[in-house]
């Protein structure tokens, strides 16, 4: 695009229009014959609607803003943050996309996360307790290292069981392969799990499974 201001402060584009379209359709010669249909002043990206923030950050290398974050109190009020798709991570750690400085209550690194949904539109805080203990009723998934929750979308058909079955399986090879331990497990307390999580009421947790070294 080549912006450009005519005499009468117009704004257009003159790798499309070789004088003010504006001016043109406006003068005396335009109205006493046939006019043609103003054309607009900027190409408008039709390919970009409807795409989803993370496809526009693939194709144009843009990385969309989604929100902002604002201090409210503090050494730090009054700074807000702009939030972009997928992850933003929280600490007092200068790698954090939201640098929160001089509070010793926040922890330096993945404090809290805040992710885009883009489907729904919306921004969701995913909590940085330890919440293992909710994951399961087995004493050990309170020690485990990894505890991976397994979530089914029931807007979009189906339990999420046969698909959690495969990827736990693929988590089994792994391990296998790199001398791990792990179990996939079906006794917990989906409801714990889902208010730990804080999930929307269409997921729902199928499966949890513990990973960590062998004793």
């Amino acid at each position: 695009m080549q912006a450009k201001l005519c005499p009468n402060n117009h704004y257009y584009d003159a790798s499309v229009h070789a004088s003010c379209p504006y001016c043109r359709e406006a003068s005396p010669d335009a109205m006493a014959g046939s006019t043609k249909p103003l054309q607009p002043a900027v190409k408008t990206a039709d390919a970009d609607i409807g795409l989803t923030k993370a496809l526009i950050k693939e194709r144009t290398g843009v990385d969309p803003v989604v929100g902002w974050l604002v201090c409210l109190s503090g050494k730090q009020k009054g700074r807000d943050f702009r939030m972009h798709a997928d992850h933003n991570y929280i600490g007092r750690g200068e790698d954090m996309n939201i640098v929160i400085r001089d509070d010793d209550t926040i922890s330096r690194s993945n404090h809290a996360i805040i992710t885009y949904d883009a489907k729904e539109n919306e921004l969701i805080l995913i909590t940085a307790k330890d919440i293992r203990k909710s994951t399961g009723k087995q004493e050990y998934v309170w020690e485990a290292p990894l505890n991976i929750v397994f979530v089914a979308d029931k807007n979009k058909g189906g339990d999420g069981a046969l698909t959690s079955a495969f990827i736990s399986e693929n988590i089994y090879l792994y391990c296998t392969s790199e001398n791990l331990g792990t179990v996939v497990r079906g006794y917990f307390d989906a409801q714990e799990i889902s208010k730990a999580l804080n999930l929307p009421a269409n997921k729902i947790p199928v499966l949890t499974q513990s990973v960590g070294k062998k004793k």
